[in-house]
């Protein structure tokens, strides 16, 4: 089991002290979505490449583009 991941948003004052502080939990399903367009965006958006940072297939990374309904951002940058 892997350490959950969150992210959120903090607001400081003039001298750098915390205000406001507000942090979600991501999903594993959103960390999952994160990696693979953090993996796309690196590789411009070009899916041979960014397969092939990840240590898989074309066609693998294809099916987990479509599972998590990301095809159409690869229309728009193809």
């Amino acid at each position: 089991m892997h350490r959950p991941q969150h992210i959120g948003e903090m607001i400081t004052d003039g001298k750098g002290r915390v205000v406001y502080l507000k942090t979600f939990r991501l999903t594993d399903k959103q960390v999952r979505r994160g990696h693979v367009l953090h993996r796309l965006a690196a590789h411009d958006w070009q899916v041979g490449r960014a397969a092939e940072a990840m240590g898989i297939g074309h066609r693998e990374l294809m099916r987990r583009v479509e599972h998590l309904g990301f095809e159409g951002l690869l229309k728009l940058h193809g």
